[in-house]
């Protein structure tokens, strides 16, 4: 599954994976710091610089604590949370 908070990123994405023939992967329009996913969903969340943009918003240190709960709220025990980021700042968020 992928979610972004853009309705034409996910179209996009939908659109490629059709192309391509990948009917399994699900794409949702979402917004990251108040998912809908089920609690412990997932063995795997990867955030790929949503943190960097994340930290250019209005009130980002909330924003960012918003989104690292939601992220863990939705793993499973044992899971693993994936940060890419082109900062090497980010690791104080998650020891917060």
């Amino acid at each position: 599954m992928s979610n972004d908070i853009s309705e034409v990123v996910i179209d996009q994405m939908r659109l490629v994976a059709k192309s391509k023939g990948y009917t399994e992967l699900q794409y949702d329009v979402m917004d990251v710091r108040e998912m809908t996913y089920p609690s412990e969903s997932f063995d795997l969340v990867i955030d790929k610089s949503t943190i960097d943009s994340l930290m250019c918003s209005d009130n980002p240190l909330i924003n960012v604590s918003r989104m690292i709960g939601e992220g863990y709220r939705v793993l499973r025990e044992g899971g693993y949370y994936f940060t890419v980021s082109y900062s090497g700042s980010r690791m104080e968020h998650f020891t917060r």
